[in-house]
């Protein structure tokens, strides 16, 4: 009997809290363009022994599209934004919300109001032109829709600096070393001249005028070298009488 009398109790309080768990929904206005947003405000009553409570919204009520659900602090308030697609009249069904009640774990349910919303579509004149589609809208540039042609343009002036100055660089170097003539001792490029002269053997081959030439000239030039002497423009007495006034040729 006991026991009876305990179930029957709880069931009693749960009911009763089910009846003081009032939820009310409306809008601030009764007609909404088409594809704006429409804000439901649901306030609650609740009772003290009321422990939590949540709407149940998933993506859409009825032929609305669910976009957010907002609670206003602890109080028994939230925001839930719709839209929705179709004109005209469009019907808003209850909105379930769960709860709990302190010492109970059983879930409880309750229904806000319905709401009956008049969705404006877009008017048309059905005597009007028919006219084009308006195109898309320019909006203005802003510093971050310059930033990626000013980075592209910084890359390719310091790609263009490097260039020129590599470029400037080997054109340097090319013409110092253009300027830079490898001067031979005069001893040492007659010794070379002599002996490309022995390689060429025109003294076995019977050529021996032709030979005597070659060694005239190449030491008629180490003369014009080593003392400055115009030897191959003089005879050979000439080039004596030159010797004479060099301290060291002699």
């Amino acid at each position: 009997m006991g026991r009876t009398a305990f179930i029957l109790f709880l069931f009693l309080t749960g009911s009763m809290c089910a009846q003081d768990v009032r939820l009310t929904a409306k809008t601030e206005v009764d007609t909404f363009r088409l594809g704006s947003w429409i804000d439901v405000h649901v306030e609650g009553t609740s009772p003290a022994a009321l422990d939590t409570i949540g709407p149940v919204v998933k993506d859409s009520l009825g032929l609305l599209e669910v976009v957010t659900v907002e609670r206003n602090g602890i109080e028994p308030k939230w925001l839930i934004r719709l839209t929705t697609i179709d004109s005209g009249k469009v019907y808003l069904p209850p909105i379930a919300f769960d709860y709990t009640i302190k010492g109970d774990t059983a879930r409880h349910r309750a229904y806000t109001n319905s709401l009956m919303l008049n969705i404006a579509g877009m008017a048309i004149d059905p005597k009007g032109d028919i006219k084009d589609i308006k195109p898309p809208l320019n909006a203005p540039w802003l510093f971050e829709d310059y930033l990626p042609y000013l980075i592209a343009l910084a890359v390719a002036a310091l790609l263009a600096g490097g260039f020129y100055y590599y470029w400037r660089k080997k054109k340097q170097r090319a013409e110092l070393l253009a300027e830079i003539k490898v001067i031979i001792p005069p001893h040492r490029e007659a010794l070379t001249a002599l002996r490309l002269l022995e390689e060429k053997k025109l003294w076995q081959q019977g050529l021996v005028k032709p030979y005597y030439s070659e060694v005239t000239e190449i030491i008629r030039h180490f003369f014009e070298r080593r003392w400055g002497i115009i030897a191959l423009e003089l005879t050979t007495d000439e080039i004596l009488m030159q010797m004479k006034h060099v301290p060291d040729a002699l």
